[in-house]
């Protein structure tokens, strides 16, 4: 969970919010937080085996070890009929199509050890024991990050291109979410 920021936004939904976090400068602030912690999901489960309704693994699946290992940790801790939904980095980006050469080394970086698109996560998920319920796309960058990218052959974030508004990025978001190509592949699973 990092330092807490999603935890921030949901405190007050839930009676208990557990965190999981494996760096330790973050635990004092999230205790104090009023937050459960614990270092990875098998140190929760000595606690709380079957007892989540719903968990989160936001950018976090691409980073362990064993990707069926951690969703079926994770599958432990919750209820039956919980709920687990993951965001992760898509294989199937656009620029991973339109500049295979000068985007590929940026996405493909060692910090991430596998690298999903929708067939391999479901499957994965589907090892695991899970079920899937739903899988959407979600583009964080507008327009003027992939016309960037194409220009100049380098991340610029998101910086904005004159002529490129709200609106353009609504509808450039909006095709790439509707055809797989966004920068977010998310998917929302539950347990039988």
């Amino acid at each position: 969970c990092g330092a807490g920021s999603f935890l921030s936004h949901i405190s007050g939904l839930a009676k208990h919010i557990v965190a999981i976090e494996p760096t330790k400068r973050y635990h004092s602030s999230l205790r104090k937080s009023g937050y459960a912690v614990f270092s990875y999901v098998t140190d929760a489960l000595k606690k709380y085996q079957e007892g989540v309704d719903i968990a989160f693994a936001f950018q976090v699946i691409e980073h362990v070890q064993n990707p069926r290992e951690f969703l079926t940790e994770i599958s432990a801790l919750l209820k039956p009929g919980g709920h687990l939904i993951i965001a992760t980095p898509n294989r199937g980006d656009i620029l991973l199509k339109l500049l295979p050469e000068e985007f590929s080394p940026f996405y493909y970086r060692i910090a991430h050890r596998w690298y999903f698109d929708r067939a391999s996560l479901r499957q994965c998920v589907e090892l695991a024991g899970l079920q899937v319920e739903s899988e959407r796309y979600l583009q964080t960058y507008g327009m003027s990050n992939t016309l960037l990218w194409m220009k100049e052959r380098s991340p610029h974030g998101f910086a904005r291109l004159p002529g490129i508004n709200h609106v353009a990025d609504q509808l450039w978001n909006g095709y790439l979410e509707a055809t797989g190509q966004a920068n977010n592949l998310i998917i929302s699973v539950s347990k039988c």
